[in-house]
């Protein structure tokens, strides 16, 4: 390729940077900066090599028959993957308590990062129009694939055990530079990078998410998204072992949660206050010992079924009108919402 050619090409990359940086929004807050406004240096890249994966998708029809198609284009898509990688590893790693000097990525940091938010089990979904893979889950942080010459068989990442591979003995590893490779890697790095952003979508009456654009920006990859189920009498959310699976989860904000909680608060109060001065249980607590109760519920148990049922819509009629329409949010899945702060 002649020097016209090459300044052309850089002159393309460099608008198409500022293109979808401009697009992204990709100035602001990050979480991997300890929340210091600063430059996400990393989204604008990741948007350029997704530009060179659907340029393969238009060269070659992507179904299972082609994963194992390589070539020296998807071998430079790897690599520059995977530095992408070992750059947000050690970053992410540094920003959330990592503490080894000489950390290595695949390793250390991206264990570190596995036991903060149990990477192994978050699933990206493979949403493309042009790709037709019977697959369309991705686990890209399953350590699955024994690593090559490992004389004690032990495991890594596929996507890493290529990029070994191309790294260190390429003339005799060329096939490591497949389609299928490409994908896992390219899996990897949009997840890291939702990480490193950490966005919150606020959807407000939305319960459900379905506004919620599950690409968060990707053209080829989308998240689980963990509809928290319920909450407790404190407004605590209740949760399955599915959330693992998302990357993100839909939850009512801490002013809905706060007001719903403040709503069970005066509810409690009011049966409370109505409780001790029915006549059933001032004659339960005349011919009773409170201390030797071993039951769920003692008010039900002295008012009998029909009285405390009657009992508990009067306190909630009295209380007045819940905050039913609520607001929502998806947040990045760093473990189950907290627990809101007591008073």
């Amino acid at each position: 390729m002649g020097g016209g050619d090459e300044r052309k090409r850089a002159d393309f990359e460099r608008r198409e940077t500022d293109r979808e940086t401009a697009r992204s929004g990709s100035i602001g807050p990050t979480k991997a900066n300890h929340g210091h406004v600063c430059m996400n240096i990393y989204w604008p890249v990741y948007q350029n090599l997704e530009n060179v994966l659907e340029e393969l998708t238009y060269s070659i029809h992507i179904d299972d028959n082609q994963l194992g198609v390589y070539s020296s284009k998807i071998t430079d898509l790897i690599l520059r993957a995977a530095t992408e990688i070992e750059a947000l590893a050690k970053e992410l790693y540094r920003a959330n308590g990592g503490a080894k000097a000489d950390a290595k990525f695949d390793y250390d940091c991206l264990d570190h990062l596995n036991k903060l938010w149990i990477l192994d089990k978050k699933k990206v979904i493979l949403s493309a129009l042009n790709c037709h893979q019977t697959s369309r889950v991705l686990l890209p942080f399953v350590m699955s694939e024994p690593r090559t010459a490992d004389k004690k068989g032990r495991k890594t990442y596929p996507w890493n055990n290529a990029y070994q591979n191309l790294k260190h003995d390429r003339a005799n590893s060329l096939s490591f530079g497949s389609l299928g490779y490409a994908f896992s890697i390219m899996a990897a790095l949009f997840v890291l990078n939702v990480y490193y952003k950490s966005d919150t979508f606020k959807l407000g009456k939305d319960a459900t998410g379905v506004t919620f654009q599950r690409g968060i920006g990707s053209r080829f990859f989308s998240s689980e998204l963990y509809v928290i189920p319920g909450y407790d009498a404190e407004s605590n959310a209740f949760v399955h072992s599915e959330i693992e699976e998302a990357i993100y989860y839909l939850v009512q904000t801490d002013e809905t949660r706060k007001a719903w909680r403040q709503f069970a608060e005066r509810i409690h109060a009011e049966q409370s206050r109505r409780t001790i001065v029915h006549a059933k249980w001032i004659e339960y607590v005349r011919t009773h010992n409170l201390a030797d109760y071993k039951g769920a519920n003692i008010a039900y148990d002295a008012l009998g079924q029909d009285e405390y049922i009657s009992l508990v819509k009067a306190s909630i009629a009295a209380v007045g009108r819940p905050p039913i329409d609520g607001e929502h949010e998806a947040r990045i899945n760093k473990g189950s919402p907290p627990p809101l702060p007591k008073k």
